[in-house]
């Protein structure tokens, strides 16, 4: 994968935003464009297969209460077919109530003990290094 934030240091031009109306949804059109800014050519099946993925995640994005869902890298294989090969998807705290199955599959052995202590208690914790102490309301 590529680290987005060096390709905004380096290379901010090819960086391709969508936006997407919350009320309409990603539409076809946004899908296609976004299948297309990878390169795939328009009417392959790499590219008709990424366009069904883009859907497929903004759908789950909405149904799961996503906060964000990160795909780094997408992968076309040579018979056309895409693949996610890595992804990091966080969910809406607020939504625990709606999305139990989701939240009963927290690992939390793979998170910072620092901040599951806190979540306990309802605060967000973000460990930084050095002296540095912040308190927000």
């Amino acid at each position: 994968g590529t680290s987005i934030e060096d390709v905004a240091a380096t290379n901010p031009e090819v960086i391709f935003t969508q936006p997407i109306d919350i009320t309409e949804g990603l539409t076809p059109e946004g899908a296609h464009r976004m299948a297309s800014n990878l390169g795939l050519e328009e009417g392959s099946t790499g590219h008709d297969k990424a366009v069904i993925l883009m859907q497929n995640l903004y759908s789950m994005f909405i149904a799961c209460d996503c906060t964000q869902v990160e795909v780094n890298p997408l992968a076309e294989t040579p018979e056309g077919d895409i693949v996610v090969c890595d992804a990091k998807v966080n969910f809406d705290d607020n939504a625990e109530f709606r999305q139990s199955s989701i939240f009963a599959r927290r690992d939390t052995s793979q998170e910072d003990v620092r901040e599951v202590d806190a979540s306990k208690y309802d605060l967000n914790y973000i460990g930084l290094e050095g002296t540095i102490g912040c308190m927000v309301n």
